[in-house]
């Protein structure tokens, strides 16, 4: 159990205690000394965020319905690929204003 006492030196008998339980873990790569540093550590971190009820962002707060915006370089390909279906689309319309012989070579274009 970490406990954390706060003693008001000007009237020693107004005290404040938190108390969290703590628990052992075992983190990869880090021998035992390591691994109770961190948990001592984070440890004193909490009990300093619920003495002066200090509310962190976590991971749950963090998840958004919000959908992401797009790169500048997924605005550019969007953009691209739009701009050769309008491409494509004016030139399908046209064809037929083309002579035969190159009509055809157009097509075959198209076909690749």
């Amino acid at each position: 159990m970490a406990t954390l006492k706060i003693v008001n030196c000007e009237k020693s008998d107004e005290v404040v205690e938190i108390t969290s339980p703590m628990k052992e873990l075992e983190l990869k790569g880090c021998n035992q000394i390591q691994a109770l540093g961190g948990v001592e550590t984070y440890q004193r971190r909490y009990l300093y965020m619920s003495l002066f009820d200090i509310v962190e962002n976590d991971m749950f707060d963090a998840t958004t319905t919000e959908e992401k915006k797009p790169t500048v370089k997924e605005r550019l390909e969007e953009t691209n690929q739009k701009m050769f279906q309008m491409s494509l689309k004016t030139f399908k319309e046209n064809i037929d204003k083309v002579d035969r012989k190159d009509k055809e070579a157009l097509k075959s274009l198209l076909e690749e």
